[in-house]
């Protein structure tokens, strides 16, 4: 993570079998590199857009209202991003 704020939402410190937090990129800078795991992704796009690669040909840019499925063994990277973009992530199963 790179010049966001993280706001955990719920993680399996509280109980929960998955991850969700939100990132707030407050400038249009930024960076996430989310590794290639056993963990399943989904994003949502919140407020704002940015970059999202996730594979080979498999560069898009999501605007507020876009999600984007990252199945387990897939890495991805989220760049680019808008002034106050918001990016809703929730990462399920597999190992935190």
């Amino acid at each position: 993570m790179e010049k966001g704020k993280v706001m955990t939402l719920i993680s399996p410190a509280l109980g929960a079998s998955f991850l969700e937090y939100l990132v707030l990129f407050e400038t249009e800078a930024g960076k996430i590199a989310l590794p290639e795991n056993e963990n399943e992704t989904f994003l949502y796009i919140l407020e704002g857009s940015c970059t999202v690669e996730a594979g080979p040909a498999q560069l898009k840019r999501i605007a507020a209202g876009g999600y984007l499925f990252i199945p387990a063994r897939h890495a991805c990277t989220v760049t680019s991003p808008e002034k106050d973009t918001l990016v809703l992530i929730a990462c399920l199963a597999g190992e935190f």
